[in-house]
């Protein structure tokens, strides 16, 4: 167990070997100062030529920059997507186009016209309607055609018509089975009679495809020169590292156009293109030399000359110095030898998850297949908040989306901090250091990779001593302190000798969030459990449940007082009490856990959970519920509460 004097004798001073994945630089010291973003000047003339240009073709042709409406719709816009709503008595109808590729700009449109004042492109976005009614729709696909002899009119062409099911659950997608007709081959006084008499008795005229062309050129031109304005290119010296935020309502596109450059340690594709929601915090770092284009609003841009990257090298280094010696040592010996295992401490908005991030990353790269632990439960990385858990990490995170979340053992918590149930949040992560310990038993790889163990940012009285407890519980002998001194001086005294203690810095890209801004992110964590992300959409189920079906449960109890006790009986301890929860229409919006466990007892504490669902809604009548669940049925008939909340806004109700 002692590994003193192998984890090195100064993390900071110990220098990577010879490898093909990162280039080793000389430590050197850190400070916060930075230089502002560089564009290269070609690239910011040939823009400020093009912006000036679009501006003038807006100010002669536009009429001003408010976009026509369209009287009794109503419009939201996502980026290039439009859609207009309205209900015609029993019925809801819903158009929707995309501006992208809706101008031709093949015909009537030199690079020098001739005209004194350059005409507008025209956008003619095919569009679709969809008017529903009870558990049916009736869908158009159409095209915009221009009036013969009559400029600036445009009418309808109906390409293709079906009758689907009405949408359920957000889920928009018309089954592969639904029998589409083209309209091609429909006669055409029957299209008029059939189709256009029926659209235009709903708004869908002359008049609306006027207004459609109308309010989509408007709309792909302001975007357009809204893009131009939003491109910024950055040139990267080695060690420097490009820090932005993504702007409130739009996303940001990265590319890495020439050299080499990673994300939290996970490398750029050249040439790939890597989408960034919004309100992103990105931080694009480079051993060599790179050029980053930006394609979308920021909040902030720049380029950082002093980071503490080469610090989290070193220690990955170390940490890989000792992976090799365990490996010689149990290659010799016959032993199972474990790898490093680390704790990484500090406050928060110190860069906790990040540096976890990229210490795991670098292992891989390194062929390894460490364990990521994720002890924070306000701010979870591997499962839904208010859960301990673990995670085998196999590959490098997704540049967005960070690490695969693939067959977790998660611990149901149920509170966004510890504080809230001290004695049930230790017997968890005991509890999850035992279960790691045993199945690792037989995979050599991961125990001898180690472990890599993120915690929350409570380090004050009560906060504190469970940082001691889970170093002793997961059997560290590393401890990363994040930018907090006192908080070193303290674990010095208090961990076991053969514990390396190391301070480090924090990065100066990190930012302090609000008690809001957690908030939202918690709430985005649930969402991506139910629905994935973009790059690997989910789509979960909704039913309903009896409330004979299942026992539902919470881990603790109310504390009795001592004189309502028998004499000579002992207090047992409430806080990691298994109780029985009656149903109730307080549980609406709650997330449960799905428990292995068989009955309400102290095996709900022992067991890691299948996984969540929440409950959306709850008719006492009835005595039933409805839950949305990634499966669609319940693979566990125990049910655990959890004080997290969450409304779906994708949920018909």
């Amino acid at each position: 167990m002692n590994t003193a004097s192998t984890v090195v004798r100064s993390l900071s001073r110990v220098a990577l070997r010879s490898t093909n994945i990162i280039r080793m630089t000389a430590p050197r010291h850190f400070s916060q100062s930075t230089k502002m973003l560089s564009v290269t000047p070609e690239l910011q003339q040939a823009l400020s030529r093009e912006i000036e240009a679009e501006q003038q073709l807006s100010k002669d042709n536009l009429q001003g920059d408010i976009a026509p409406t369209f009287p009794g719709f109503q419009v939201l816009t996502k980026d290039a997507e439009v859609r207009l709503t309205k209900k015609n008595g029993a019925e809801d109808i819903l158009v929707v186009f995309n501006v992208n590729h809706s101008v031709d700009m093949e015909e009537g449109f030199d690079d020098e016209p001739s005209q004194a004042v350059a005409p507008v492109p025209v956008a003619l976005p095919p569009f679709t309607v969809e008017i529903t009614k009870g558990d049916q729709r009736l869908c158009f696909h159409l095209e915009l055609v221009p009036v013969d002899d009559q400029p600036d009119e445009y009418d309808f062409r109906v390409e293709e018509f079906y009758v689907a099911p009405s949408a359920k659950n957000g889920n928009e997608d018309v089954p592969s089975e639904v029998y589409a007709s083209s309209g091609k081959y429909i006669d055409p006084d029957l299209h008029d009679l059939l189709f256009v008499r029926y659209l235009e008795e709903r708004g869908l005229d002359a008049r609306f495809c006027k207004t459609l062309v109308a309010y989509a050129t408007h709309y792909e031109h302001s975007h357009v020169q809204m893009a131009e304005e939003q491109v910024q290119e950055f040139k990267l010296k080695e060690d420097c590292e490009l820090r932005f935020a993504a702007g409130d309502d739009a996303d940001v596109c990265l590319e890495l156009v020439h050299g080499y450059a990673e994300v939290f340690g996970t490398e750029l594709i050249l040439n790939k293109k890597y989408i960034f929601p919004a309100k992103s915090r990105v931080a694009v770092f480079t051993w060599k030399s790179a050029v980053i284009e930006l394609v979308g609003p920021t909040e902030s841009a720049y380029v950082a000359e002093q980071t503490p990257m080469v610090v989290y090298l070193n220690t990955h280094a170390a940490m890989e110095q000792v992976r090799q010696n365990k490996e010689t040592q149990a290659h010799n010996s016959g032993t199972k030898a474990k790898g490093p295992r680390m704790l990484l401490v500090g406050p928060t908005d110190v860069g906790k998850s990040t540096v976890s991030r990229i210490l795991c990353n670098y292992a891989v790269r390194q062929g390894r297949t460490p364990i990521y632990v994720e002890l924070d439960v306000g701010q979870n990385n591997i499962s839904v908040p208010g859960t301990v858990g673990a995670v085998l990490v196999q590959k490098t995170a997704d540049v967005v989306d960070g690490f695969e979340r693939n067959n977790p053992i998660v611990f149901n918590f149920g509170y966004t901090s510890p504080s809230k149930n001290l004695s049930l949040y230790e017997a968890l992560f005991k509890q999850l250091a035992s279960t790691i310990n045993n199945q690792i038993q037989e995979h050599d790889e991961a125990r001898i990779s180690g472990m890599i163990i993120n915690t929350c940012g409570w380090v004050d009285g009560e906060g504190y001593k469970c940082l001691v407890k889970a170093a002793s519980a997961f059997e560290v002998d590393v401890v990363v302190v994040l930018d907090h001194e006192r908080l070193y001086s303290d674990l010095s005294k208090e961990l076991p000798e053969f514990v390396r203690l190391v301070h480090q810095p924090k990065s100066g890209g990190v930012e302090q969030r609000t008690t809001q801004i957690r908030s939202k992110m918690r709430g985005e964590n649930v969402h991506r459990y139910f629905y994935g992300t973009r790059a690997n959409n989910l789509f979960p189920f909704t039913f309903d449940v009896n409330f004979d079906d299942v026992i539902l449960c919470k881990i603790g109890a109310e504390q009795l007082p001592e004189s309502c006790l028998p004499i000579g009986m002992e207090i047992e301890n409430h806080e990691t009490k298994v109780v029985v929860l009656e149903p109730s229409v307080d549980i609406k919006h709650h997330l449960f856990a799905f428990s292995p466990a068989q009955k309400a007892d102290e095996n709900v504490l022992k067991s890691a959970v299948y996984g969540f669902c929440l409950v959306t809604e709850v008719d006492m009548e009835k005595r039933t519920f409805s839950i949305l669940s990634p499966q669609n049925s319940l693979p566990s008939k125990t049910l655990v509460y959890s004080e997290i909340t969450h409304l779906d806004d994708q949920v018909q109700r």
